[in-house]
């Protein structure tokens, strides 16, 4: 009888084994197929030429470079990073499932929903380094769970432990910021080990990731480009702006600097004052290196300077790009081919794109997927299941503090965005995604098993961290904060004879790829081409209606022989501007904002970042309270019951 039991049992692992095998493999395969050859990001394509040249710079991870020259030797192009990433993923989803199919029985297999939960399909099929960071994020979490599973000891537990190390800084060599949010899975990974060899392992660790990438460096001959200095740059393009005074280090002109205060800030991102940017404020990059501020000491020193003199406007360029971040991310999308041949390889997927591609690209650009999947529904989920896990002690049990650990890490990944940001794109924020969905399969599974098994009391410190990260989630993500606009009205009425072709309309800051023309245009009688707006005959005005910073307004007329003269008026000011040339070009016209606003004006309250702390140590004291002695809720529970019932 006990033998028929045991074969059972038996055959029974091995149908869950092959079902979870089976699904993983179908998932792998339909995600390959649906973006094969993979979708390459700009970066990648730099990366590329990179690779071509067999010349290094430190902007994008000289990491990634190093392990696609040995995966183009087997996959070309793109491919090896497409398939790399989604063994990766689709393999540390197969071993969770496996790992907790005895808890959550055939529930197990709802964990491969996760690539497709909302926000996540969108980068499974991309080459670039948040969807590298979020397989080898993954696969260390996965390692930790099974060193720290109760049928799993000796050699197996340190193989394992090992492997969390260097998964870990890999992680860290793909994306360097990623290092605060690796530190949950360290501690946890090696909390069996007790307190001081956790803490010191943990540091061994922290401090080979910094090794590593020098050791790195040096053996790829890296030429050190000070990506760092581009978020000094942007907090002080922003408090230049803010101040209505140049705080750029360095010598400028006086339209150069006018132009820095008038027309460089924008809290979509800090791209446009990049090198690869002169039409709109590469002169800011470009002076800067010429004069070596870029990467120096003064460069610092004038970031820092400017922080202590206005930390009010410090918080409001990193609320303002952080809100939208979470709220209205950039690029939540990037599906547009690039040129057909990139660096090394020859790429493209173009129509008649194959049934699977239409189905994924379907999905991702479905309403439900757009809605849902933006770092503020992440951040919400994350939120949820810490407190689920913390406040109740579910965090107590084996499942239960993997699970915290995993949403810890997502949502310290989320928050490290709000000082180390310079643009509010959605790709930054994917590990947070798979971090909420995986916390969420996680955290029901714990539920379920939370009476099951021994329980080991959280240290305060780590309790205390907990309820921290859950105070400032809902204290950043969830705060209001908009930078103070102004309405604008901008016409373009054509004069005497000859033809006017409006290009562009827009906020000077505004990046390029967000349109040439900004708010409400109106052309009576106007004709559109990919030019942008002719006149053709009308002697009607073009009109654009929108809401703005105090900044420049560009307004961009193609020039040429055929062209007419044209009178801008931007309320109580006109000037007049002749487009004729004798060739074909461009012309800008900068328009100046009119009357003045105070620093205060410009950059909002000092409100702001006091409601913000103040929301922060009040949630993280009550947390903290909640979380505390045994009972404490279900008692609140029990009397609020009472006093209902009577």
């Amino acid at each position: 009888m006990m033998k028929e039991i045991m074969e059972e049992k038996q055959r029974t692992r091995a149908w869950c084994v092959l079902a979870v095998c089976v699904v993983a493999v179908l998932g792998f395969a339909f995600i390959v197929r649906a973006s094969y050859p993979g979708y390459l990001h700009g970066d990648n394509t730099f990366q590329l030429a990179q690779i071509r040249d067999g010349i290094y710079f430190n902007w994008q991870p000289p990491f990634i470079a190093a392990l696609w020259i040995g995966l183009m030797k087997i996959f070309p192009g793109p491919v090896g990073i497409l398939v790399l990433d989604n063994l990766l993923i689709w393999g540390a989803l197969a071993a969770i499932a496996l790992g907790v199919r005895r808890k959550a029985g055939a529930w197990s297999l709802l964990v491969f929903t996760i690539p497709f939960m909302p926000g996540m399909l969108n980068l499974m099929g991309h080459a670039n380094r948040d969807i590298l960071l979020t397989a080898w994020a993954l696969a260390a979490f996965v390692c930790a769970f099974w060193a720290n599973a109760e049928n799993v000891g000796g050699k197996k537990r340190i193989i394992l432990q090992i492997l969390v190390g260097v998964f870990a800084i890999i992680a860290f060599l793909v994306r360097a910021n990623a290092i605060f949010a690796l530190l949950p899975l360290l501690l946890y990974a090696y909390h069996r080990l007790g307190r001081r060899r956790n803490l010191l392992a943990c540091l061994i660790i922290v401090g080979a990731m910094p090794a590593a990438q020098s050791g790195l460096d040096r053996l790829m001959n890296v030429f050190d480009e000070h990506p760092g200095d581009s978020i000094k740059t942007y907090h002080l393009l922003a408090l230049s702006y803010f101040g209505g005074k140049n705080l750029l280090p360095g010598i400028w002109t006086e339209e150069e600097s006018r132009h820095i205060v008038g027309g460089c800030y924008s809290p979509n991102q800090w791209e446009i004052a990049a090198r690869w940017r002169m039409r709109e404020c590469g002169m800011v990059h470009e002076n800067m290196a010429q004069q070596r501020v870029w990467g120096s000491g003064a460069l610092s020193k004038a970031w820092l300077d400017a922080a202590m003199e206005n930390p009010t406007g410090m918080h409001a360029v990193m609320a303002a790009t952080f809100r939208l971040a979470m709220w209205n991310p950039n690029s939540a999308l990037i599906l547009i081919p690039p040129p057909r041949e990139v660096g090394v390889v020859h790429w493209e997927v173009s129509p008649p794109f194959r049934r699977t591609t239409r189905a994924a690209h379907a999905w991702m650009q479905s309403d439900f997927n757009l809605a849902l999947g933006k770092p503020w529904v992440f951040a919400a989920v994350l939120a949820a299941c810490m407190t689920l896990l913390l406040v109740p002690r579910v965090a107590e049990t084996r499942l239960g503090l993997f699970a915290l650990a995993l949403t810890g890490s997502g949502a310290i990944y989320l928050l490290t965005y709000f000082p180390f940001n310079v643009s509010a794109e959605y790709r930054y924020f994917h590990w947070s995604g798979a971090a909420a969905w995986l916390g969420l399969f996680m955290t029901a599974v714990a539920w379920r098993a939370r009476k099951d098994g021994e329980r080991r009391a959280l240290p305060d410190g780590a309790r205390l961290g907990a309820c921290m990260t859950i105070a400032a989630i809902a204290a950043l993500v969830a705060a209001p904060f908009e930078l103070p606009v102004e309405r604008r009205t901008i016409s373009v009425t054509p004069e005497g004879e000859g033809a006017l072709t409006v290009g562009s309309l827009r906020t000077a800051s505004r990046p390029l790829w967000m349109g040439n023309f900004e708010g409400e245009v109106s052309t009576p009688d106007w004709q559109w081409d990919e030019r942008g707006a002719h006149s053709a005959n009308s002697r009607q005005a073009l009109r654009a209606t929108f809401k703005t910073l105090h900044q420049d307004v560009r307004v961009g007329f193609q020039s040429g022989p055929d062209g007419g003269k044209a009178r801008i008026t931007d309320g109580e000011t006109e000037r007049l501007v002749d487009t004729r040339a004798d060739t074909p070009g461009e012309i800008f016209v900068d328009l100046p904002p009119q009357g003045t606003w105070t620093r205060q004006e410009r950059q909002g309250s000092w409100l702001a970042p006091a409601r913000t702390a103040l929301c922060f140590a009040a949630l993280t004291a009550l947390l903290y309270w909640l979380s505390g002695k045994e009972g404490r809720l279900s008692r609140l529970w029990r009397v609020s019951g009472k006093t209902l019932s009577t």
